[in-house]
């Protein structure tokens, strides 16, 4: 996208983590908020 992301774009990611419902099933899960490419490694 050429740009880093904007609060507002990742901060769904913060909320999910933070909600207990949510993520409660999910252990050691990292989440790449970069706007839909997929970086190796």
């Amino acid at each position: 996208m050429q740009r880093m992301g904007h609060p507002d774009e990742i901060a769904p990611s913060y909320v999910f983590f933070a909600s207990e419902r949510l993520s409660s099933y999910y252990t050691g899960e990292v989440l790449a908020p970069v706007g839909g490419e997929t970086h190796p490694g």
